[in-house]
């Protein structure tokens, strides 16, 4: 069969063979059904599960418009014996171009309907129909699947538009990445970059947090916060997410219960001296951490403060130069309502304790990074207390959520992040 010459069906056989890359798959075009003639009948796209086999998996054939010759391609392979050419597990037949209703499409229905074999007009808004027949198909043989390249793939490319909250739900409902946790990790880093999809992300994390025990196999994030810090995170998402509020509410009282009641310790405590890798976390990280979670809970005086007298415990058993990355964290923290008064004498009355200190570290305080330098850089400042009203935070459009989707998958870029979550919690 002649190869496609028109730039639309060129475009389209250029997609299905990236995106059966994408899947895993071994793309081929113009596969020849009749072994050993070059010039015989041939499919457009042929996909393999490996590079050698001799047979296709998966059989596209794409078609300009209905017409009397495309009754001839599922023809060509259906009619083959199974020792010249093995049957396919699906054949797809894709109509490009719209028309009037076809006898051809519905003769084609009939005659091979009972055939592994599917026929879709994209035109007719059929698009969705066969990407999710594609997905169904692919996980027959294998649950791995790539979602945030597939996504990616969707958004970024201009080869067909689907919807996408309908395509990812179709993932999740098929139990792609089931026991490694790969879809969540995925999922995270795609509403950190697309902000329209942090509402399906956030779905997705309250169906984990609705019974985390049950569904802990589907936590598998590749950072040290991702890992060891996602559950207040977590937390903090759903109630940045939803206006209901039981949700809210729950948040709250699954917060407080993993803090003061998950083991016989406080998840987050003035430990020190236990594990050296905590006590860097409790000096450069808790604060950082516990301001994260307050940005998603900003309209919640009563959490704020709950969350700035954990961070006040870690403050009070730490020497006093240490003291300095949770305190200014905790000047974040704190509400600036009536609600935090407590907190805030607190806070004055430790800053008293310095000469003077630098007015510029507030605005890019430490978070995962053990910096003397920082802490010398503060103390040696001329700056005061009376400066602190001083402080103007530039106004810029950050979303709470997707800087704390982007914590838990991302290490690298984290001090950037900070001055994201400062101006969340000061606007």
């Amino acid at each position: 069969m002649p190869e496609h010459t028109l730039q639309k069906g060129i475009d389209f056989i250029d997609g299905l063979i990236s995106l059966g890359e994408i899947l895993g798959y071994y793309p081929k075009t113009e596969f020849p059904v009749e072994e050993g003639k070059r010039q015989g009948p041939a499919v457009d796209v042929a996909w393999f599960k490996e590079e050698n086999q001799k047979f296709p998996l998966f059989i596209f054939e794409v078609e300009s418009a209905a017409t009397n010759s495309m009754t001839f391609n599922p023809m060509k392979v259906f009619s083959k014996e199974n020792e010249s050419f093995e049957k396919p597990l699906f054949f797809f037949q894709v109509i490009l171009k719209k028309g009037e209703q076809s006898s051809r499409v519905s003769t084609l229905k009939k005659q091979f309907g009972t055939y592994n074999y599917r026929i879709y007009r994209l035109e007719s808004e059929e698009k969705q129909k066969l990407i999710r027949d594609i997905i169904h198909q692919h996980r027959r043989i294998s649950d791995a699947i790539d979602i945030f390249i597939l996504v990616e793939f969707f958004k970024e490319s201009d080869w067909i538009h689907i919807d996408l909250n309908d395509f990812i739900k179709l993932v999740i409902n098929l139990e792609f990445e089931k026991n490694n946790g790969g879809i969540l990790n995925d999922l995270v880093k795609l509403g950190a970059k697309y902000e329209d999809l942090i509402p399906i992300v956030s779905d997705y994390i309250m169906k984990i947090q609705s019974d985390p025990i049950i569904n802990q196999y589907r936590i598998n994030y590749n950072t040290y916060i991702g890992s060891h810090w996602y559950y207040p995170i977590h937390l903090g998402i759903i109630y940045c997410s939803t206006d209901e509020l039981y949700w809210k509410l729950k948040s709250e009282e699954q917060l407080r219960y993993w803090q003061e009641k998950y083991t016989y310790l406080k998840m987050i405590g003035p430990y020190f001296g236990r594990n050296r890798d905590y006590d860097d976390f409790l000096i450069w990280g808790a604060g950082g951490l516990l301001g994260v979670v307050a940005a998603l809970f900003k309209d919640n005086s009563k959490m704020r403060n709950y969350l700035g007298s954990i961070l006040r415990n870690i403050i009070d058993s730490t020497g006093e130069e240490y003291k300095i990355p949770n305190l200014i964290w905790l000047f974040h923290i704190c509400p600036k309502d009536e609600t935090g008064k407590a907190l805030k004498r607190y806070l004055l009355n430790s800053f008293k304790k310095f000469n003077g200190f630098k007015l510029k570290s507030f605005k890019e305080p430490l978070f995962f990074d053990n910096n003397d330098e920082f802490i010398e850089e503060f103390i040696s400042g001329k700056d005061s207390i009376d400066d602190l009203d001083k402080l103007e935070f530039e106004k810029i459009d950050s979303n709470q959520i997707s800087t704390a989707l982007f914590l838990l998958t991302q290490e690298s870029n984290i001090q950037l992040v900070n001055k994201e979550i400062v101006t969340i919690l000061n606007n």
